[in-house]
C-alpha cells in the first residue's frame, strides 16, 4: 500500500470528525436529561462507573496500540505477510486479559462502593450492583480496541466513522430511554454492556474486511507485540489515569454531587477531543508508515496535525471561556451553572492544550519509542497526584480543574521537546546529510 497522500489524510480526518460529531450532538441532548432523571448522586456514580470501564480498557498490556503500529509499519514497507496472525494473537490475548480484568473489577467492587468513594448510604447497594454488571463490558472494550486498530492501520475510516457515530451516540441516548422505564443504576449499566458488545461485533466485521483473521496465539507475533507493548501500556495507562483521576479524587474527597457538577460540563468539553482523536486516528498509522519508509513528508504531516487541531478548537474554546455561565444556565439550569461555570472555562482551555499534546505523544509511539513518554509520565504522575489532591481540598472542583490545566500545559512543553529531540531531529539530520 502506498503512503497516504495529503488529500487522503484530509478526507480520512474529515470522516473521523463526522464519526465523532454525532456523539457530541448526542451529549448535548442526553447529559441534561440524564442529570435530571438520575439526580446528581446517581449521575455521578454512573459517570464514574463508565469511566472505570474506559480506564480498565487501557490495561491491555499495550497489545492493541502495538498491533496498530506494527501493522501500519508493515503496510508502509509493502509487506503484510503474517498480518492475520498478528491481529489474531492480539485479539485472543486481549480477550483473555479482558476476562481476568472483569473478574478483578467484580472483586474490588465492594471496596469501591462502600469505602473508596463518598457515596450516600442509600445508594451504596445499588452502586455495587451496577459495578458488577458493568464489569461484563470489559472484555468487549479491550477486544474492540484491538480490532479498531486494524481498520485504522488500513485507513478504512468510512466504515469506522459510521460505527463510531452509532456506538458513541447510543452510549448516551439509550440510557435516556432506559431511565424513563427505571431510573436506577443497574438498568443503565445493562444498556452500557449491551452497546459495548454490539460495538465489538461491528468492529469484528470491519476488521475482517481488511485482514483474514487467524484466531491463534503465535509466539513470534506475541513477541513482537510484547516488545512494543510493554512501554506503550505504561504510557497509555499513565496518561489515562491522569486524564480521569480528577473525577475519582472528587468522588473520594468531596461528594457524588460534586462529581456530577464537574463531569456534566466535562462530558461536552471532553467531546472537543473529537478533533485530536479524529486527526491522530488517521495520522498515527500514517506516522508509522512514513517513519518506516524514512519519508521526509513526516515533517509536513506533524505540522498539519498541530495546525489542524489548533484551528478547529480555538473558536469553540474561546466561546466556552467567555460565555460558560449563560451557556450552562441555558443547557443545565442556573443551579448547575453557578457551580460549574468556572470549571467549564478552565476545562475548555485545558482541552485545547491537551489536544495539542497528542501529535508529539503519538509521534513517539509511532516511531517505536514509547518508553520516552512513558518514563516522563511515570515521573509526572505522583507529582500531579500531590497538587491535584491539594488543590481539590483547598478550592473544590475549581481547584481540580486548575490542577488538570497545569498538568496538560507541562505535558505539552515536555513532550513536544521530546518528539523533536528523538524523532524529528534525527530524520532532519538524515535529510541534510543525503
Amino acid at each position: 500500500m502506498a503512503e497516504p497522500s495529503p488529500s487522503t489524510l484530509r478526507r480520512n480526518i474529515l470522516l473521523n470528525l463526522l464519526g465523532h460529531g454525532l456523539p457530541l450532538a448526542a451529549a448535548l441532548v442526553a447529559v441534561p436529561l440524564l442529570l435530571q432523571g438520575l439526580g446528581p448522586d446517581r449521575f455521578g456514580v454512573v459517570a464514574l462507573a463508565m469511566t472505570l470501564v474506559t480506564l480498565v480498557g487501557f490495561f491491555d498490556l499495550g497489545f492493541g496500540r502495538a498491533m496498530t503500529q506494527a501493522l501500519a509499519a508493515r503496510i508502509g514497507r509493502g509487506d503484510e505477510e503474517g498480518a492475520g496472525a498478528l491481529v489474531g494473537t492480539t485479539a485472543v490475548v486481549t480477550a483473555v486479559l479482558g476476562a481476568v480484568l472483569a473478574v478483578a473489577l467484580v472483586v474490588v467492587a465492594p471496596f469501591v462502593a462502600f469505602r473508596l468513594l463518598q457515596i450516600p448510604d442509600w445508594l451504596q447497594v445499588e452502586t455495587l450492583a451496577g459495578l458488577k454488571i458493568v464489569a461484563l463490558a470489559v472484555p468487549a472494550v479491550l477486544v474492540a480496541n484491538c480490532l479498531r486498530g486494524v481498520a485504522e492501520a488500513h485507513q478504512r475510516f468510512g466504515a469506522l466513522s459510521i460505527l463510531r457515530a452509532v456506538v458513541g451516540s447510543a452510549l448516551l441516548l439509550v440510557p435516556v430511554v432506559v431511565l424513563r422505564v427505571d431510573p436506577a443504576i443497574p438498568p443503565i449499566m445493562w444498556s452500557f454492556v449491551g452497546i459495548r458488545w454490539f460495538a465489538l461485533v461491528g468492529f469484528l466485521f470491519v476488521a475482517r474486511a481488511s485482514v483474514p483473521l487467524r484466531w491463534t496465539v503465535e509466539g513470534g507475533a506475541a513477541l513482537i507485540l510484547a516488545r512494543l507493548g510493554g512501554w506503550m501500556t505504561v504510557s497509555t495507562v499513565m496518561a489515562s489515569l491522569m486524564l480521569y483521576a480528577d473525577r475519582f479524587v472528587i468522588g473520594g474527597l468531596l461528594s457524588m454531587s460534586a462529581v456530577a457538577y464537574y463531569v456534566a460540563p466535562f462530558e461536552v468539553i471532553a467531546r472537543l477531543s473529537v478533533v485530536p482523536v479524529a486527526v491522530m486516528g488517521v495520522l498515527f498509522p500514517a506516522f508509522s508508515q512514513l517513519i518506516a519508509a524514512r519519508d521526509h513528508r513526516l515533517f509536513g504531516a506533524y505540522r498539519r496535525a498541530m495546525w489542524t487541531i489548533g484551528a478547529f478548537l480555538a473558536m469553540p474554546v474561546l466561546v466556552i471561556v467567555v460565555f460558560s455561565k449563560p451557556l450552562l444556565s441555558l443547557w443545565l439550569g442556573p443551579e448547575v451553572a453557578e457551580a460549574s461555570a468556572p470549571v467549564a472555562s478552565i476545562l475548555a482551555v485545558g482541552a485545547l492544550v491537551h489536544s495539542l499534546v497528542q501529535p508529539s505523544f503519538q509521534l513517539l509511539q509511532a516511531a517505536g519509542r514509547p518508553a520516552i513518554p512513558a518514563i516522563f509520565q511515570t515521573i509526572e504522575s505522583p507529582v500531579y497526584a500531590i497538587y491535584l489532591i491539594g488543590l481539590t481540598i483547598s478550592y473544590g472542583i475549581v481547584g481540580t480543574a486548575c490542577a488538570w490545566l497545569i498538568r496538560v500545559t507541562l505535558s505539552l512543553v515536555v513532550q513536544s521537546a521530546l518528539a523533536h529531540r528523538f524523532v524529528l531531529a534525527p530524520l532532519a539530520l538524515e535529510r541534510s546529510s543525503s
